[in-house]
């Protein structure tokens, strides 16, 4: 295939589906959230109970790890809805053209050229399957062709275990990923 015929494909879009954002996180915040009730529960149980046996000091002594607990569960819920919320709105998630990959997430904006992917790989996590693009090995925010906002300790971290794109909360099968990167990288990388 010549550079002039992968040219010719329209770059591939890919968006944000809030609907499958909240689908997906749904379950996760309904078990924070019933968590949150039955450790307050208990909290106020104990310290009912030790309350009316030893005073209210020993009460709320008590139930210290109950509220120690609770408040950790909240800052889970408020973190997680927080996530929700950043990836329900995010619009376009990823775009491929035939220079490479333009990805914004919540760290920032990742920019790789084809030159800079090493190989991309497919894994099944429950029902999702996730696309992983494994660049070259080396590759820093510094490199030819590459641009991104992403902090650095970020982006190593990035490189070492590849940029992931799964299917829970985009627009777009992950097969219409893989098949758009094989187009254009004139079949390269293909997904193993």
């Amino acid at each position: 295939m010549t550079d002039a015929s992968i040219a010719t494909f329209p770059p591939l879009v890919v968006g944000t589906d809030p609907e499958a954002v909240k689908k997906a996180f749904r379950l996760p915040l309904a078990f924070i959230s019933g968590f949150i009730v039955v450790i307050a529960f208990v909290a106020v149980l104990v310290t009912a109970m030790m309350a009316s046996l030893s005073g209210f000091g020993s009460g709320v002594l008590a139930a210290l790890p109950f509220l120690i607990t609770l408040s950790y569960m909240v800052y889970l819920a408020v973190r997680t809805a927080q996530t929700a919320g950043e990836r329900a709105s995010a619009g376009t998630v990823l775009t491929i053209d035939a220079t490479g990959l333009n990805a914004t997430i919540p760290q920032g904006v990742l920019v790789l050229p084809w030159q800079a992917i090493e190989s991309i790989a497919v894994q099944k996590r429950g029902k999702h399957r996730i696309a992983i693009f494994r660049t070259v090995p080396g590759v820093t925010p510094d490199s030819p062709g590459v641009q991104t906002t992403i902090k650095p300790g970020i982006f190593r971290l990035l490189a070492k275990k590849g940029f992931r794109i799964g299917s829970a909360g985009i627009d777009v099968p992950v097969q219409t990923i893989l098949d758009a990167t094989a187009a254009f990288t004139g079949g390269r990388l293909l997904a193993r």
